[in-house]
């Protein structure tokens, strides 16, 4: 599929909105060649009403369609989230508190079956889920159900929830001397200086006369000559908004840039207040501080180029294309490290740099920096919003910590402290990447309320309810009602992330299907009531799935026998298990279940609950 039939999904979905009564309760549709942005008014009005102008926070559903095949519509997404708009500076504790009581209420009110709730501690609420191989109508019919749906979700939450919502106090972020010591102070400045240099995209002269008047007071600043030719040289003619940000982000004295942001705020008549710290800020090297060559040896086009992408990029990072990307990295003298670091720049809330120090972290989480193209890098911002729990500023932050011998510690509420190098041992790389997400993480005994809200409550709450309904269920499956049973336990399983609509459609069918339901349930049933012996123990199990020519994903099939049995098994997210396996140095095939394969997996928890016993692990 083309970017111009990209266009064209979209230009579908807004015809179709533009029919829909309640479409008047979504605006500010941008019209983007892959992507569109509907704010729901009444709800961000009402939330800054009720908490303030300073939370900052607008209510959106992202709808993002990449150029795809057309014969699978499974990359293109609907997500419907609370953000930042420009300047609004929002505290992020509110915003996901707020984030929470919204998945709260809509996991206590239940979802459409194509909606799934996002579980992860950041700002995303839910999404649109297709299957794999999901047609265009289909991927237009999904957007339009979600944001009816959000139409009549959002008033109730705002009439029920809103009106009593607590929130945290602001948070700042400590050292590991535990001195308080506000950090990030840098941001406002910065993003307010930003708008300011994309409004001189057409006077760049101001841009240089700035710089010279900051270098006449005595402030070292990036080199201001440059060569016409080679034999030849003169002052700096023309610039880009990466390189004039460079001259705020490189490794001179902190008083130095502190001097200049003083210098910049009264000259350009900024509203921000002069930083006081840089923690998180990426640097150029001193001697290589330009996004460019020397003018002799520019390509036309070169700095409009840059230009570009920096404004699509502060945008919206769907308003960037991949031709873009490569035609900034064609520039001589910018590569993808240091692009990067100039996009955190322009969006530190957006854009991950991929700098050295942040591409070590990075590969700890078990993402992959070395990425190539425009989508690929939003797939890796994608991925380390869903795992990390740190803002990019502190994950960077971080970076630097460990690169320079000062981390080994993680974000406690925003604080951070130093572990003990070896406190773990030989696990000890691994409880570091742990500890990276699960950051108010003490001990195995006591592992934190971050671990316990995002692991165990919602699993201990499933097993609960499980319990408390399964005489009905047995009773149902005894008496040969299957469709009972399947209902119950969808009605269960759907108040979780764990399993999709669609694990459940392909194991009972759609509408359910009692016979082959009742065969699958008792068979898991039995499995279930004995320990486990081997991959001999799963084999009644296929047997049934074999006879009925069925397939189970190995999520639906562990969660069940986890229902059943959780003192025996586990629920099975099989791509984070192999991740996790990968990081042991074991491999574990890329397979559909089956008996053996199962072992594999059982075999790795059993050494993992071995290797762990030293630490006394519980309630694991």
């Amino acid at each position: 599929m083309s970017e111009i039939s990209s266009a064209n999904i979209i230009n579908k979905i807004r015809s179709r909105l533009e029919g829909a009564d309640y479409a008047k309760h979504w605006s500010k549709i941008r019209k983007g060649n892959v992507s569109m942005e509907p704010y729901h008014l009444e709800t961000t009005d009402l939330l800054r009403q009720q908490l303030g102008e300073h939370i900052g926070t607008t209510v959106k559903a992202a709808v993002w369609v990449p150029p795809i095949e057309s014969s699978d519509f499974g990359s293109a997404r609907c997500a419907f989230n609370l953000m930042n708009g420009p300047g609004d500076g929002a505290d992020k504790a509110k915003r996901d508190a707020v984030a929470k009581s919204m998945k709260d209420f809509m996991q206590a009110r239940a979802c459409p079956s194509n909606v799934v709730i996002n579980n992860r501690h950041n700002s995303t609420i839910c999404a649109l889920q297709l299957a794999s191989g999901a047609t265009e109508e289909a991927f237009v019919d999904g957007v339009v159900d979600v944001l009816e749906y959000l139409d009549e979700f959002l008033p109730a939450w705002c009439a029920e929830i809103l009106p009593a919502l607590q929130l945290p106090e602001n948070e700042t972020m400590t050292v590991s001397n535990h001195e308080s010591e506000k950090l990030f102070t840098w941001v406002p400045i910065q993003m307010e200086a930003v708008q300011k240099l994309l409004e001189l995209k057409d006077d760049r002269g101001e841009l240089i006369a700035a710089l010279e008047s900051l270098h006449a007071a005595g402030l070292t600043t990036i080199p201001l000559s440059d060569k016409p030719t080679e034999d030849t040289e003169g002052k700096i003619s023309d610039t880009d908004p990466f390189t004039f940000l460079a001259n705020f982000n490189r490794g001179t004295k902190d008083s130095n840039r502190v001097a200049m942001w003083k210098a910049l705020k009264e000259r350009w008549g900024l509203a921000s207040p002069v930083p006081s710290d840089f923690a998180g800020l990426p640097l150029v090297n001193l001697q290589n501080s330009w996004f460019g060559p020397w003018a002799y040896q520019l390509q036309d086009g070169d700095v409009d180029a840059l230009w570009d992408i920096a404004a699509a990029a502060v945008e919206a990072p769907s308003k960037v294309s991949d031709a873009m990307l490569q035609r900034a990295l064609a520039v001589k003298n910018v590569a993808l490290a240091k692009l990067t670091m100039g996009l955190f720049w322009l969006k530190p809330e957006v854009y991950v740099a991929l700098d050295k120090k942040n591409a070590s972290n990075l590969k700890k989480m078990g993402l992959n920096p070395q990425i190539k193209t425009w989508p690929e890098y939003l797939q890796l911002l994608d991925d380390f919003k869903q795992m990390s729990r740190q803002s990019i500023c502190e994950f960077s932050h971080q970076a630097h910590l460990d690169a320079t011998g000062g981390g080994g510690g993680v974000d406690v509420s925003g604080t951070l402290v130093k572990e003990s190098p070896n406190s773990y041992g030989p696990i000890h790389p691994l409880m570091d990447s742990f500890k990276r997400v699960m950051y108010d993480f003490e001990s195995f005994e006591n592992p934190g309320d971050k671990f316990r809200e995002n692991e165990l409550d919602y699993k201990r709450k499933l097993l609960a309810e499980f319990q408390e309904l399964r005489p009905q269920i047995e009773a149902n499956l005894e008496s040969g009602q299957g469709v009972e049973a399947v209902t119950t336990l969808k009605g269960i399983i759907n108040k979780s992330n764990l399993v999709d609509w669609r694990g459940l459609e392909n194991a009972f069918g759609k509408p359910i299907q009692e016979v082959e339901s009742l065969q699958l349930l008792n068979a898991v049933r039995r499995v279930a009531q004995g320990s486990y012996q081997g991959p001999e123990t799963l084999v009644p199990i296929f047997e049934i799935l074999d006879k009925q020519g069925r397939k189970v994903g190995w999520t639906l099939l562990t969660v069940l026998l986890w229902l059943w049995n959780p003192d025996e098994y586990y629920p099975i997210k099989s791509s984070f298990i192999r991740q996790f396996a990968r990081r042991l140095g074991r491999k574990l095939k890329k397979a559909s279940p089956s008996p053996e394969h199962f072992d594999e997996f059982m075999q790795l928890a059993s050494d993992t609950r071995k290797m762990l016993e030293p630490w006394r692990p519980t309630d694991w």
